[in-house]
């Protein structure tokens, strides 16, 4: 149905009549912008609103200083990282087939047995693994002088008798500085008969009580090198 307006109505506004001048009660004209400015919708009665959430208590934050205001705004936090465990020292692993009792003290050990294992001895290894060995055996049983050719850590000897006893013991024997001339490398002899040399870190022999007189018994020798201190 259409329905007329009677004069006495009010006409619809126009968008045309939103930009026209109105007056003010004092005379003067002031225009009303069009669209007017939106304001930001508040929230409904049944909505909630989320609080800002606090850095947990071992988490650190970052502030940043906005230029020109004495107000600081807080950054994301960074948690603390945990500290890295300090890596464990490494050594060059010996074939340890072997062991050597000297009194109470049980070291596992290396064979060296034949010319080619006796010379190259522990040169050039970055040290020996606490409370191992390496066993010098010869098959005439009968020790010569060693030295500390290419070996990069200091050595205790322990000189050992074929009647296995600790014939003499030469401790802290100190390796060569980098770049010393092979014929200036001293050599190392027991003060008595021996047939076999056992090294072991330097101090250890002071360390388990090790003395001349200690029984030493071998196990794990190869049946081919005969009979030795099993």
């Amino acid at each position: 149905m259409l329905v007329t307006p009677s004069p006495n109505d009010t006409p619809a506004t126009r968008p045309s009549d939103l930009t026209r001048p109105v007056p003010s009660p004092a005379g003067t004209r002031t225009s009303i912008p069009y669209p007017p400015a939106t304001l930001a919708p508040l929230p409904a009665p049944n909505e909630t609103t989320t609080a800002a959430t606090l850095p947990s208590s071992n988490e650190t934050t970052t502030a940043a200083t906005v230029p020109g205001s004495s107000q600081t705004s807080t950054a994301t936090p960074i948690p603390t990282p945990a500290p890295s465990p300090s890596p464990a020292p490494t050594y060059e692993v010996l074939e340890l087939n072997a062991s050597v009792m000297i009194g109470d003290a049980l070291f596992p050990a290396e064979l060296a047995v034949n010319s080619v294992e006796r010379t190259k001895g522990l040169s050039e290894r970055d040290g020996l693994e606490p409370g191992t060995g390496m066993l010098f055996i010869f098959e005439d049983r009968e020790v010569s002088s060693f030295w500390m050719r290419k070996v990069q850590f200091s050595l205790d000897f322990v000189w050992i008798s074929e009647e296995c006893r600790v014939v003499d013991i030469t401790a802290n024997v100190p390796f060569p500085k980098p770049g010393t001339d092979t014929s200036d490398l001293p050599s190392y002899s027991p003060s008595a008969a021996a047939a076999y040399n056992f090294e072991i870190n330097a101090g250890e022999a002071d360390k388990f009580g090790i003395r001349v007189g200690d029984a030493v018994r071998f196990t794990g020798i190869p049946d081919h090198l005969g009979d030795t201190c099993e």
